[in-house]
């Protein structure tokens, strides 16, 4: 569902237009490239930091299963794991037994199913977030509850403004605010085409 509030729609007409064209089917083959490309280094760099905070036991290498209530819908989805193939994604097409043993008491009107055995979820991510948190803290981390007003570039790099004027002066700076990254990254002359949808 998508709803656009009408007064809106002019402020965000922009937004729209570079997303109508981004999606046209020359873009497809690069966008198709750089997803994958950003999946396999989130891969990589979660693995890492799993590793080095202790917490690789909170993760289950299970893989996921895609299934089918017909024939019709299996044949659809092929093209695209076809696509993921291309790009290393591994994964198996099963039925019958074979899908019954991955996943027991499955209804019977799943014809089909596709296993990809490389799917990695975690049982609880806010105990792994509070996991990985106390990694950081031992490294040096700490944090800080305070309303961030702008950022600001400096010749000895990207200051924080707080709502108190307080600054807080770094070497490196992540904006992680959500659908508001975009307003602070803009104090920094970057132009982030970020909207939200609900």
């Amino acid at each position: 569902p998508l709803a656009i509030p009408p007064a809106y729609l002019p402020k965000l007409l922009p937004w729209l237009i570079r997303f109508w064209r981004a999606g046209a089917a020359k873009h497809y083959e690069t966008s198709l490239a750089t997803q994958a490309g950003m999946m396999k280094l989130a891969e990589a760099e979660w693995m890492g930091l799993l590793d080095r905070s202790g917490t690789r036991p909170m993760l289950r290498e299970d893989g996921s299963l895609e299934f089918y209530e017909s024939e019709a819908e299996f044949r659809a989805s092929l093209r695209g794991w076809a696509e993921r193939q291309r790009f290393g994604i591994g994964f198996r097409h099963v039925e019958g037994e074979e899908m019954a043993a991955l996943q027991p008491g499955l209804s019977p009107r799943f014809v089909k199913g596709t296993f990809v055995p490389g799917w990695k979820t975690v049982a609880d991510p806010k105990l792994l977030g509070k996991a990985v948190w106390t990694y950081a803290e031992k490294l040096g981390a700490r944090f800080e509850h305070a309303r961030v007003e702008r950022v600001e570039s400096g010749a000895n790099g990207p200051t924080i403004v707080l709502a108190d004027g307080t600054r807080r002066t770094a070497s490196k700076l992540v904006i992680a605010a959500g659908a508001w990254s975009h307003l602070l990254a803009k104090n920094l002359g970057e132009r982030i085409p970020l909207e939200t949808e609900r």
